[in-house]
């Protein structure tokens, strides 16, 4: 491959997973001080990552398009509703918020790299279609675990978990086009524009948070 462009965005990629990869254990480290036993879910997560490992290339990178832009999806569906967030505290809500940006400013590096090397859009939705039951099957075996883990605290809490349950089926009911939109002719994960909800949330996140990389940013814009 001699596209410098997207070399460089596929080393800020690699970066930027690398970075996501160490918060997201730092995160589960935190869970398993409060005795939330992730253990069997990290073990069956990675018997998932060998066998995949294990596939051809062309697939292996199918199945990250795939996860790159329900991921984006997600991230700005937390950016546009804050309020899903709203039972956090702020450190988490600092991460999910700065989580959220980066999946959507690299969004398109997997799809423009399998465009590239393969542009085989019949494979490309095929495997989307078994990531999607997937990812389903995955949210809701991690969050029945979750709830049965926790029960004793979380039963008394019905009436708040069913209206979780309720915004998360507004979610998903929300965001049905943008994910269709996959499956169009001629699609790229660009042409959903995330442009002034991200430069919202680098602004509070400069401001509130203090996020030096952030702050970079704003100054950019101010002089640009």
């Amino acid at each position: 491959m001699t596209d410098e462009k997207l070399l460089a965005e596929i080393a800020a990629f690699i970066g930027q997973e690398a970075m996501h990869s160490k918060a997201h254990a730092e995160f589960n480290d935190a869970w398993r001080s409060d005795d939330y036993n992730l253990d069997r879910f990290q073990a069956w997560l990675a018997r998932k990552d060998r066998y995949v490992k294990n596939l051809h290339p062309k697939i292996q990178l199918a199945i990250t398009c795939a996860f790159e832009h329900f991921t984006a999806l997600l991230g700005g569906y937390i950016l546009r509703h804050p309020e899903v967030l709203s039972t956090l505290d702020d450190d988490a809500i600092k991460l999910w918020v700065w989580h959220a940006i980066e999946e959507i400013e690299h969004r398109a590096v997997a799809f423009d790299v399998y465009q590239h090397v393969y542009g085989d859009d019949k494979i490309r939705r095929m495997i989307m279609r078994s990531v999607t039951t997937g990812f389903a099957s995955l949210t809701f075996y991690s969050a029945t675990r979750l709830f049965l883990q926790d029960k004793k605290k979380s039963l008394p809490k019905v009436g708040g978990n069913v209206f979780g349950i309720y915004l998360l089926g507004k979610m998903f009911v929300q965001l049905v086009p943008e994910y269709l939109s996959y499956y169009k002719a001629g699609f790229h994960p660009a042409e959903i524009d995330y442009s002034k909800i991200v430069g919202y949330w680098k602004t509070r996140l400069s401001e509130d948070y203090q996020f030096e990389g952030f702050q970079d940013h704003q100054t950019q814009i101010l002089y640009s």
